[in-house]
């Protein structure tokens, strides 16, 4: 049975964690849509209101489903790879330096990494703002926004998600599994802002169709190494990287 002093740590972690995926905490996701945008406009996504899939074994995905399952998908196989990296060699900035190195020469999206870059920032900026000078092992968060400030690091968000969190103490896949709940919530947010494709309370089905799929995608990206990131479905990042020639757009990316 565990004591009084891990379980107060416990709900401390869960608060912190809390706070950091809550949706007014302004690391700038309301602006983005994570390339749904772009995907909607070039047909991959089919406007008109889509509900989510009924609870059953084997559901039907909507378009709207299939687009949030493979951008998890993508997600986890492509920046979680660098989030468990950041968290676990978070101990020193130089590795963090030759890690964020590695993150630019694998992201060729220059949509995706202009976000990375801007959401990252903003991350830092806030949690600074918010917890101070937190260091639970490793680097601190002041040390991660000298870094960013003074050009050592660029920013790029699951770099600084890793590496923050480890200052913060939450766990390794509780961090891991908050950066996917939080790519999507940021997608299905400009999907009710949108507004052609779906409602708040169809978005919270879908989001919560999510909970197995964004577990098993964790799982599947213990076994994918930094050097092994990759894209599974590269129409959806193509759809993103287009998105500085849609004609109009109200988001970031």
């Amino acid at each position: 049975m565990g004591s009084v002093v891990d379980e107060e740590r416990g709900a401390a972690t869960l608060l912190t964690l809390l706070q950091l995926v809550d949706s007014a905490f302004p690391v700038g996701g309301f602006s983005h849509s994570n390339g749904l945008e772009a995907s909607i406009q070039l047909g991959l996504v089919p406007s008109g209101k889509q509900t989510a899939p009924p609870p059953s074994p084997s559901p039907p995905p909507t378009p709207l489903h299939s687009f949030l399952l493979q951008s998890v998908s993508n997600v986890a196989s492509l920046h979680l790879p660098f989030v468990r990296e950041a968290y676990r060699c978070g101990h020193t900035m130089a590795s963090l330096c030759v890690l964020e190195a590695e993150w630019k020469a694998c992201s060729h999206n220059h949509v995706a990494s202009r976000a990375s870059v801007k959401q990252g920032r903003g991350l830092i900026g806030s949690v600074v703002a918010a917890f101070g000078d937190a260091s639970c092992s490793g680097v601190s968060l002041s040390g991660l926004d000298a870094a960013v400030a003074t050009g050592q690091l660029d920013g790029h968000f699951p770099i600084l998600w890793g590496a923050v969190c480890r200052a913060l103490g939450v766990p390794l896949t509780d961090t891991m599994e908050s950066y996917l709940f939080a790519s999507s919530r940021t997608a299905l947010s400009a999907a009710v802002r949108e507004g052609s494709l779906t409602g708040p309370l169809n978005a919270q089905r879908l989001q919560a169709a999510l909970r197995d799929p964004i577990r098993q995608a964790v799982r599947m990206s213990e076994g994918i190494a930094v050097c092994q990131a990759h894209c599974v479905y590269p129409l959806v990042e193509y759809c993103q990287a287009s998105h500085d020639s849609l004609f109009a757009k109200m988001f970031y990316s």
